[in-house]
C-alpha cells in the first residue's frame, strides 16, 4: 500500500492566493506519487496548474526587465543612448 493511497486532492483553477497555496499542500501530499498512476496524475495536474499561476502572478516580463536594464545602462527604451558620447 502506497503512504499516499487514498489522500484526496481537488484538481480546480488557481485564481486565488488560498487557491494556491492548497494546491502547494496538495502538491507536498503528493511528492511520493508514482509516476502513471492516479495520484501521480493528480500530482502533475497540480504541478502544472501551480507553475501556470506562477507565470502569471510571480514572474517579471522580460520586456519590463529589458527595459528597467536599458535605462539604467543610461539608454532610452528602444536602444538609443541618450545625450553626447565622449569619444
Amino acid at each position: 500500500m502506497s503512504p499516499i493511497e487514498g489522500v484526496a486532492v481537488k484538481i480546480k483553477a488557481i485564481r486565488t492566493k488560498k487557491d494556491y497555496d492548497e494546491a502547494l499542500a496538495g502538491i507536498e501530499r503528493l511528492m511520493g506519487a508514482r509516476p502513471n498512476t492516479s495520484d501521480g496524475d493528480r500530482l502533475e495536474a497540480l504541478a502544472a496548474l501551480v507553475q501556470a499561476y506562477e507565470a502569471r502572478r510571480f514572474i517579471p516580463r522580460v520586456e519590463h526587465a529589458s527595459t528597467f536594464l536599458k535605462r539604467l545602462a543610461g539608454k532610452d527604451p528602444l536602444g538609443r543612448r541618450r545625450g553626447r558620447e565622449v569619444l
